[in-house]
Order: C-alpha cells, then structure tokens, then sequence
C-alpha cells in the first residue's frame, strides 16, 4: 500500500490534542485509551496514515514512560506477553497487507466502540473477576490478542487488560507491566509498517511537531497517575471513543 499525506491546519489541529491525550492516558493510565488518539486522527485523515504517525509518538511515550516505571514490571509475566504479542503482530500484518481504508476504518470504529462496552462491561460486573494465577500459555494468548489489535488499531489495551487484570498486580505492577510489553509490540510493528509503505514523505515533519505534545503529555500523564482517579480521566476518553468511533463505522460502511 501507497499512503500520501498533506500536513493541513485541520491535520494539527486534530493531531497535537490527540497525541497528548495518547501520551496522558498511556503515561499514567496503563494506556487504556492511548488508541484515542488513532480514532482522532482517523476521523480527518486517510486511516492508514493515522495509524503509521502514531507509531513513533507511541513509542516516543514508551521511552519515557520506561525510565519512570523501570524494573517495576513484572518479568515473567513481561516476556510471556511480549512473546505473544510479536506473534500477534506478525498476524496482524499478513490481514492488514491488503485491507482497503474503509474496512479499517470500520476496524478502528468497532474496536473503539467494543473498548468501551469493555470497560462498561467490567464496572457492572459482567466478566469474570476470579482471581487467576500466572500461566504461560494464557498469558501468550492474551499479549498475541494485544499484538494484533495493536498492530491493525495501536487498541491493545482490552485483550491484554482482559488477563492481566485478574492477576492481582499492583497498580504500580500492572502499569509497568503494560509500558514494558507494549513498547517491545510497538518496536516489532515499526519494520513491518515501513515493509507495507505506510510512512510518506510527510511523515517524519508531522512527527517532529507531534513529538514534543507527546513528551510533554507523557510527563502530565505520571504526574496524575496518582493526583487523579481513572474514572475521571477515562470518562472524557470513552466519550471522543464512542463519537469518534461512531463516526468512522458510518464513513466506512457508507
């Protein structure tokens, strides 16, 4: 695939909130809803393009985050899931070789949208809460799942979320844990979206003005990790999901 790109006031206007929305909620959230900055971006731009500019702002925000929560991951756990998830990114890019920008469009959409009924489906009580103790097995699916949804949304979050939750981490733990097996998915995804063509000549100037957003939000995001609730964060996130990917569905299907 080809992508081209023009760098419009409309594309920054979108691009910079978006970022440092990604970077806050990845850098203190355990990145639940880092891929709101995707479905943002989807919105005004080709979403191939979209997916490609937030590869490096992520994984400019998984350096940072790295350095605040080093070694505080939990290492089993940590290769099991980043082994997994190469698996999944891998997969990912042999579906996403030949994909037409509308069926990612109507991807990204309904990822969006599941992630919240995800979220809303946990604070009910409807999944299963019973504590599990660590597997290998289990833990590789739930980072191949991880991998992939990342590679084809950067939405990893819920099939990693799903397992890793019911381990009994520490916020501390699952948060570290999160930084460092997403920046390994995210390291294995930058060859194959240069394989498939997906950054254009525009690319790296749209990231030279998007990185410093990123930085900067990455650093909000560790000062709220413990000044500010989850739910009062991620309320306003699952809100620009549900639009966001509302909208995408409808311009993907129509």
């Amino acid at each position: 695939m080809e992508v081209t790109m023009d760098l419009t006031v409309m594309f920054f206007a979108v691009a910079v909130p978006a970022a440092i929305l990604a970077a806050i909620s990845k850098g203190g959230f355990a990145g639940g809803g880092a891929f709101v900055g995707t479905t943002m971006l989807a919105m005004v731009v080709e979403p191939v393009f979209a997916i490609a500019i937030m590869l490096p702002i992520l994984l400019l925000i998984d350096v940072t985050t790295l350095k605040i929560y080093w070694r505080q991951w939990v290492r089993q756990l940590s290769i099991a899931l980043i082994l997994g998830g190469v698996i999944g990114v891998l997969l990912g890019a042999v579906v996403f070789h030949d994909a037409d920008p509308d069926v990612i469009r109507v991807f990204i959409g309904t990822i969006s949208i599941g992630f919240v009924a995800f979220q809303a489906a946990k604070r009910l009580g409807w999944l299963p809460t019973q504590p599990l103790s660590y597997r290998f097995l289990p833990a590789a699916v739930s980072g191949a799942g991880a991998g992939f949804t990342s590679f084809v949304a950067h939405a990893g979050s819920p099939p990693f979320a799903i397992y890793v939750l019911r381990l009994g981490l520490s916020k501390q733990e699952y948060q570290a844990t999160s930084v460092v097996v997403f920046w390994w998915i995210n390291l294995a995804k930058l060859p194959l979206y240069q394989s498939l063509g997906m950054f254009p000549d525009t690319f790296w100037w749209a990231f030279l003005v998007l990185a410093p957003a990123a930085f900067l939000g990455t650093l909000l995001g560790a000062w709220m990790h413990n000044r500010v609730s989850n739910a009062t964060f991620t309320g306003g996130i699952y809100f620009f999901l549900l639009l966001g990917g509302a909208k995408l569905l409808f311009d993907g299907l129509t």
